[in-house]
């Protein structure tokens, strides 16, 4: 049944709630209450959908074009879900109508038996406007911060990337479907899809299509070397299927920005073998949209909007601010916004997230004493010494990350790295002298720096190369750095010889330890530096693994039933681990020339999982001291969470005011 307006709608709602309940027993009371709020509920949902259906009829019939009001209101995320993105930024995908609602998020809590979602599980979360369900797509179980969903033209399926694949799942259900290979880094993430069938992704060295029944992908931009560019992603359907937005990350400041490509023209700007610099839109390194004769793109974080012509591809008029702040990904060309044709915009704030607490834990899982103050904490990395622990804190301005070091025994937090772009990833070295870490301020590109743990001195670069690079460990000898590196099948460990020490150290050349088609990753150096432990998702499943050191031998499986973030104590002896359920493992370990690995015991249950910490190929949530006795472990603080999206129905509306 159709309400004429609004007012049918509110007579309704208070008929609803004013209509008494029939007690039948003690529960009467409760059943009311419940009653009240779920015809709440549902009244609000319809009042939405109805202002929705409002706003767009009102656009469409031009008498009023624009008149119709601008609805802006909160919409928290999944229940019991978390963003799992470092800063906690939402990456929202509105379908193309605007009643459905994609985004990666991590479970926090079990549900029933047979509810499918367990702790600590990443997934592709659906929210639709027109119901009060959310639910997580079958299929889409352990996706990365990487996945980035986008939809079919038809708003009836979803892609992501996962184990370098791309997929499409249906929202109606049924197993997700593999299209091809598609190995994506950070900064060439996201996908689109126009209504005849062709797919665009962003992969190393440009632009890639690929039809979404599946095939051999092929490129149509090219990464230009002449003029520095280092990544080409983030590509974005214009309406005509034909012509799309995309963003160029490049060394020199006059071309980074987004661009205009084509999918059926060889000599598209960007395409290979294409004559002449293309023309840039706009400069910025984060994704554009577009809706409403609008094309809509961040500087900082303000969300701008700028008239564009679709059809001749030109900006008229100056920009103005839509929202502020908006999460972004400074190194990966992502947006926390999403914008559908109807003129529905869903953005996220990013750049804080949920507060964690630095916490020490005994072998029985017994809270002792907290490191620190509460923040939005990532990634603990405790010094030799075991007096101080480097964290990534998010920048409240930019949403970027950056390095901090804790004192143990005083609430002290020392901010260590300063550049705009995320500094992540830090390791000590054996002597508790100098940390190497991961920034992605080349451009993009990321590469590993080293600075003097006192802070006095500028950092350096230590290894550039055109893939991404995460550092992951320091031999206790001092003599070899462990790091993932992107390759086509994902990640591949890699390792570079270090000479000498201090302001001296000279790094040599890098070689391959481990690749495959497969992630490895969490590489962490056995303490006599004879052994590596890693994560490897080659089973179907991220499981712990052990090979023999400098020359990969000896294979063994440590783990059993799945595993993640590995960590040695100090003596070689014992090898920890976080299970699935966000148990915390501990492994005996045996054995000189050849490796002996006890049963795995259970030492407690941690939540890591509800600081977004279970992540395959993520940043590890907790550390150990020296003799194993004691656990560092990031915990969520009590009633934080990530904060919710905002959606703003007919948002043109909202900037003729």
């Amino acid at each position: 049944e159709r309400f004429r307006d609004a007012a049918d709608v509110r007579i309704t709602i208070q008929e609803a709630l004013a209509s008494p309940a029939t007690p039948q027993s003690a529960m009467a009371p409760l059943r009311s209450r419940m009653r009240e709020r779920v015809l709440a509920g549902v009244a609000a949902v319809a009042i939405i959908v109805m202002l929705a259906a409002l706003a767009v009829r009102r656009g469409e019939n031009g008498g009023e074009d624009g008149a119709g009001a601008s609805l802006r209101f909160t919409l928290p995320l999944p229940e019991n879900t978390n963003l799992l993105s470092h800063p906690p930024s939402p990456w929202p995908a509105l379908s193309p109508d605007g009643r459905n609602l994609a985004l990666v998020a991590i479970s926090r809590s079990s549900n029933a038996p047979d509810g499918t979602v367990t702790a600590g599980v990443t997934g592709i979360w659906i929210h639709s406007f027109d119901s009060l369900a959310d639910r997580m797509l079958p299929g889409t179980e352990g996706a990365g911060n990487l996945t980035t969903p986008f939809w079919s033209s038809d708003g009836r399926s979803v892609g992501f990337f996962a184990d370098g694949k791309l997929k499409k799942s249906a929202i109606s259900g049924g197993p997700p479907l593999v299209l091809c290979d598609a190995p994506v880094s950070v900064a060439t993430v996201g996908g689109t899809w126009n209504q005849d069938g062709v797919i665009l992704f962003g992969a190393p060295g440009g632009i890639f299509q690929v039809s979404a029944s599946g095939g051999e992908p092929k490129p149509i931009t090219k990464v230009n070397e002449v003029r520095a560019e280092t990544s080409h992603g983030a590509p974005y359907y214009l309406p005509d299927g034909r012509h799309f937005l995309y963003v160029v990350r490049s060394g020199k400041p006059e071309v980074e920005g987004v661009y205009v490509g084509q999918v059926d023209s060889p000599d598209s700007p960007g395409a290979p073998g294409a004559g002449g610099d293309p023309a840039r839109l706009v400069a910025t390194h984060n994704k554009a949209e577009y809706a409403a004769e609008l094309l809509l793109f961040l500087r900082g974080r303000t969300l701008l909007a700028q008239p564009f012509d679709a059809a001749s591809l030109k900006l008229t008029g100056d920009p103005v601010p839509v929202a502020d702040p908006v999460g972004i990904g400074t190194i990966s060309g992502r947006g926390a916004y999403s914008v559908a044709a109807n003129g529905t915009l869903v953005f996220g704030p990013g750049g804080g997230g949920q507060s964690t607490q630095m916490r020490w834990f005994d072998r029985g899982g017994k809270p002792l004493e907290a490191l620190g103050t509460p923040g939005p904490n990532v990634d603990p990395e405790l010094s030799p010494d075991g007096r101080r622990v480097a964290v990534e804190r998010a920048d409240p301005q930019t949403g970027s990350g950056d390095l901090w070091l804790l004192e143990a025994g005083r609430d002290v937090a020392t901010r260590f790295s300063f550049d705009p772009t995320a500094d992540n990833y830090a390791i000590w070295s054996p002597d508790g002298q100098q940390i190497i870490f991961r920034s992605g301020r080349r451009s993009g590109v990321n590469d590993l720096y080293r600075k003097a743990a006192s802070g006095v001195a500028a950092e350096e670069p230590l290894l550039q190369s055109p893939a991404g690079k995460y550092s992951l460990d320091w031999s206790a000898d001092g003599r070899y750095l462990v790091y993932d590196q992107d390759a086509a099948g994902g990640y591949d460990l890699w390792v570079l010889p270090l000479e000498g020490a201090g302001t001296s150290m000279k790094a040599g050349k890098p070689f391959p330890f481990l690749q495959s088609n497969f992630n490895e990753d969490h590489a962490q150096f056995s303490p006599d530096g004879r052994w590596l432990a890693y994560t490897s998702n080659e089973s179907g499943r991220y499981e712990v693994y052990v090979q023999s050191f400098p020359q990969a031998g000896g294979k063994y499986q440590v783990s059993t039933g799945g595993g993640l973030a590995p960590r040695w104590r100090r003596d070689g002896r014992e090898l920890y681990y976080i299970a699935p359920d966000a148990k915390l493992m501990a492994v005996a370990i045996r054995g000189d020339t050849t490796l002996e690995a006890g049963q795995p015991a259970a030492l407690f249950q941690t939540n890591i999982h509800e600081a977004g910490g279970y992540v395959a190929s993520d940043k590890q949530q907790y550390d150990v001291a020296a003799d194993g006795q004691r656990f560092l472990i990031n915990t969520p603080v009590e009633g934080s969470a990530s904060a919710p999206l905002t959606v703003v129905l007919n948002f043109p509306a909202s900037l003729k005011k």
